[in-house]
């Protein structure tokens, strides 16, 4: 499937361009396909890009990942979100002609791949095919892609932003960038998303705090029955109620917790019924969200809301502990960890824990958390 991939790309890339409607200003694009906490961490640099490029004299395009693109386009910063399922343009070739042959034909004059860990058959790909005569991408890392492939990639750009051979929290890994392409001011800050979405109506008079029990895989995952311990304490204590929440498919983790606490607690089961606009009114309207290292984390120190990360050791210190310089004046996600000597091992655990949390999640104890969520709930009535 590379290989296909690979040489349909440079069929695409030397085709010519269809000539351009006449545009009152040059384009920009910027390409952005991966997850969704990926994306809420670079909407700060995201702007800064906007005033590189200012409206007066560029449109913007993006290129974005299908799983956020709504989101995307109720942000301030952007002229045009071109949405990508990229599964479908890993397994699907006419996708992927008809997408190629699409951002050919805008014409941009430039194109800017701001992501560190890039990935061969997908952002490097765009910047391949695009056709714009200045292409900008970041040195990078192998995180998701063989030496041999960025080698390749590397080629494909007419410059790249050197990055410090270091590990960096992903807000100041961002503005690293932004000052590579010129804006020598820009530090990191925390991003503010713009949420569209109100909240459902069985919610909106409540007090409520969220829970986000799903992180991709179960390694990443603090086990269900910690949780159900934690939301039967705060109902005890505090009378919030939880409000539960996830991604389709992880429907089974919401009823696994339901079954474990019992009838008087009070609980609303939103996993896969929500759109990522209506999750993140969600999250905003919480009193408190706890949840393991996820998009929800982010979104919720984007949003202003307080929240606790369970986080575990696998990209230990690149998308939380957050770092950011001086005072913000907002809140930031409270980390809890389960130190151990393997931490950084881009999860790819040493332990047999396939269907299980790893033990440096596993190892998070309650009361620990216990004692982050007294510390950020109000005084018990």
């Amino acid at each position: 499937m590379l290989a296909r991939n690979f040489l349909l790309d440079g069929l695409v890339s030397v085709l010519p361009r269809r000539s351009p409607v006449r545009q009152k200003k040059p384009s920009v694009m910027l390409v952005r396909l991966d997850a969704i906490g990926d994306f809420v961490l670079w909407l700060d640099a995201g702007a800064a890009l906007r005033d590189r490029y200012p409206s007066d004299r560029y449109r913007l395009v993006l290129v974005a990942n299908s799983l956020w693109a709504d989101l995307a386009s109720q942000q301030p910063f952007f002229d045009q979100v071109i949405s990508v399922d990229v599964k479908r343009l890993m397994r699907d070739l006419a996708y992927r002609f008809d997408l190629w042959w699409r951002l050919r034909c805008l014409r941009c004059e430039v194109a800017v791949n701001p992501t560190f860990s890039r990935h061969f058959p997908c952002d490097d790909a765009v910047i391949r095919v695009c056709g714009a005569s200045e292409r900008i991408g970041f040195q990078g890392d192998l995180a998701n892609q063989r030496r041999w492939e960025m080698a390749i990639s590397n080629r494909w750009y007419t410059r790249l932003i050197p990055a410090v051979d270091r590990q960096r929290m992903e807000l100041e890994r961002n503005a690293e960038f932004v000052r590579g392409l010129g804006l020598s001011a820009f530090r990191p800050a925390l991003p503010e998303l713009v949420v569209a979405a109100g909240l459902p109506a069985e919610l909106a008079a409540e007090r409520y705090h969220v829970v986000v029990l799903g992180a991709g895989k179960a390694l990443r995952q603090w086990p269900v029955e910690k949780y159900a311990a934690l939301v039967q304490r705060i109902w005890d204590v505090y009378r919030v109620k939880a409000v539960i929440c996830g991604a389709r498919g992880e429907e089974y983790l919401g009823y696994r917790l339901q079954s474990l606490l019992p009838d008087s607690v009070q609980v609303t089961d939103l996993t896969g019924s929500t759109t990522l606009a209506e999750f993140a009114a969600v999250i905003k309207g919480a009193e408190m969200l706890v949840a393991n290292e996820s998009s929800a984390i982010h979104i919720a120190a984007a949003v202003g809301t307080r929240s606790i990360c369970l986080t575990g050791g696998g990209h230990y210190g690149r998308f939380v502990p957050y770092r950011l310089e001086g005072s913000t004046g907002r809140v930031l996600p409270v980390t809890v960890e389960h130190r151990m000597e393997c931490y950084n091992c881009n999860w790819t655990c040493i332990y047999p824990c396939r269907d299980a949390a790893a033990p440096c999640l596993e190892g998070i104890d309650v009361d620990e958390v216990w004692r982050k969520v007294q510390a950020l709930l109000e005084p018990p009535p």
